[in-house]
């Protein structure tokens, strides 16, 4: 099935990764990693994804291990309920939906 974020416009296919709950609003600040002095430290990498901006929660799509999507919904109980609206839509074998920012799934014409 594909999934459409309406805000963004972004498409994710459960063919190739998961939605899950993802953080909740922090807010996040820039993780600093030490390297012993030489060149400074490391401020940005692979742990930049993990940093949000204040009041928003979100639905992440994985592939194992790997990132695919971070979309900011509403609040935290958005993100549940556009899991469930999610579970529901490819129980009902669809085949392309849209989900919006507050949870709402709607099949897409």
């Amino acid at each position: 099935m594909v999934v459409q974020f309406e805000p963004t416009g972004e498409n994710q296919s459960t063919a190739f990764g998961l939605f899950q709950v993802g953080p909740v609003a922090g807010p996040y600040t820039i993780p600093v990693i030490g390297n012993g002095g030489f060149g400074g430290p490391l401020t940005s990498g692979n742990l930049g994804y993990q940093i949000g901006g204040t009041g928003a929660a979100y639905l992440v799509w994985k592939d194992k291990e790997e990132l695919l999507a971070q979309w900011a919904m509403d609040d935290a109980t958005a993100v549940t309920t556009g899991i469930s609206n999610l579970l529901a839509a490819i129980a009902a074998d669809e085949t392309a939906v849209v989900l919006q920012s507050d949870g709402v799934v709607y099949v897409a014409s």
